[in-house]
């Protein structure tokens, strides 16, 4: 009898332990959708994985990013349901694949494998970068016409550059932060240098950048010179690898670029497609600033709580 009480006990203890391990909370509300401690669990894995320098950051820290990551989810979900019907199978492949391709990964098959690794599923993946892809199409649906690029002044840049015998390359990654007061720019300038200093850019950008690139540390990727403003180009201009602009004034606040790598490569250019090139970051960099302009004026309308 002693024996089965004693085994009962021991029983129930660690089914106890489960229960309290595996204990559900709402941490937060975005209207009528919730977002539970396993989805803040689940959330630091996916900001790892694209983004390992963020685990420098201090726990507490790092899940209040998770958290307020989770939150930018369902705003733009709640967004979306206004103009889509949504289906995480309707994924376009080369969507898919352009994403993979960041990990220097060639498939599906090799891809879950990494992701299960890192304790992820390739379905939660699949459904983050389906939802990132829709968000993309409505920003371009609802601004893309709207846009206006310059073919001709493009097209004189882009012959000019070709005179050139090398062509600068520039490895950049970004932190776009905006401020209440311009005012407080110098001290709000400071606090993100010192923040850079002690844990790193990337990690930084996990705290501060508003940007769509704030997930994989900012990391913009290799720009050729004739892409850069000629704003951009002189901040740049004089820098040595590793080191990073004063800030840039942006049409969402103020901009820092770290020039992570230089490089310089021989003259061969095409100048049509690098008209196209060109042509396409200058859309794609006025597309996120719409990105974020949308976002800001659809997070007034929220509840979060």
């Amino acid at each position: 009898m002693i024996k089965k009480k004693t085994f009962f006990i021991i029983v129930f203890i660690f089914f106890l332990n489960i229960s309290a391990e595996s204990k559900i909370t709402i941490i937060k509300k975005v209207n009528n959708q919730i977002i539970t401690n396993l989805d803040i669990d689940i959330e630091e894995k996916y900001l790892k994985t694209l983004n390992p320098k963020i685990a420098n950051l201090n726990p507490k820290e790092f899940r209040k990013i998770a958290l307020d990551s989770l939150i930018n989810e369902k705003i733009k979900e709640i967004e979306l349901e206004k103009f889509f019907i949504i289906d995480h199978k309707e994924l376009p492949k080369d969507v898919f694949v352009s994403f993979i391709k960041k990990f220097n990964i060639d498939s599906e098959e090799e891809f879950e494998k990494f992701l299960k690794l890192q304790n992820l599923e390739l379905n939660e993946v699949k459904k983050k970068i389906y939802m990132e892809f829709l968000w993309n199409s409505l920003i371009y649906n609802k601004y893309g016409k709207g846009i206006k690029i310059d073919e001709n002044k493009i097209r004189k840049k882009v012959i000019e550059m070709s005179k050139k015998e090398k062509e600068k390359k520039f490895l950049l990654y970004e932190l776009i932060y905006n401020i209440d007061d311009v005012n407080n720019l110098q001290n709000k300038t400071l606090e993100i240098e010192k923040s850079i200093n002690d844990i790193g850019f990337e990690s930084a950008v996990g705290i501060y950048s508003i940007s769509e690139t704030a997930k994989l540390g900012g990391k913009i990727g290799w720009v050729n010179e004739g892409q850069l403003s000629n704003i951009i180009y002189n901040k740049l201009e004089g820098l040595k690898k590793g080191e990073i602009t004063d800030p840039i004034k942006t049409l969402n606040g103020y901009m820092l670029l770290m020039a992570k790598d230089i490089k310089y490569s021989e003259k061969q250019i095409d100048i049509e497609k690098e008209v196209k090139n060109l042509i396409n970051y200058e859309t794609n960099e006025k597309l996120k600033n719409f990105s974020v302009l949308h976002f800001n004026k659809v997070k007034i309308n929220q509840q979060i709580n």
